[in-house]
Order: C-alpha cells, then sequence, then structure tokens
C-alpha cells in the first residue's frame, strides 16, 4: 500500500492553523488582562520571534521536499 507524502503535509498545516489560533487566542488575552508592565510585553515579543523563527526554518525545510512522492507501508 503506497501513501503520498502530502498527507504528512496536510496534518503540519492543520497543526499550524491551530497553533496560529491559539497564539491569537493567548496574546489577545495577555494583552488585554496581562499586567501593563515591561515583563508582560518582553514575554510576548521573545514569543513572537521564537514562533517566527521556528515557522521561517520550517517552512525552509517544506520547500526542499518532494511532497509527490510516495512511501509503502509493509503490513505483515
Amino acid at each position: 500500500m503506497e501513501l503520498s507524502l502530502s498527507i504528512f503535509l496536510i496534518i503540519y498545516l492543520i497543526c499550524l492553523l491551530f497553533i496560529l489560533i491559539m497564539t491569537i487566542f493567548n496574546l489577545y488575552h495577555s494583552w488585554r488582562f496581562g499586567m501593563n508592565n515591561f515583563t508582560n510585553f518582553l514575554m510576548m515579543s521573545i514569543y513572537i520571534v521564537i514562533l517566527f523563527v521556528i515557522i521561517f526554518f520550517s517552512i525552509k525545510f517544506i520547500s526542499s521536499v518532494d511532497w509527490k512522492s510516495t512511501f509503502e507501508i509493509i503490513i505483515f
């Protein structure tokens, strides 16, 4: 039985959408209900920078993969 690698890409994109929704939710609540001080702003900034770095390297890796290739599942 052969499956396409694009299945993993679809699963990854669904997870990325979930992470984006949760990030927006968390940033809104940190901004709205967090203390208005430098620590809150610093933590939100660090979170956003780390998230963008992870997404950048992830997209860089994803673009190098041939998503049309298949792999075989061996069932005993």
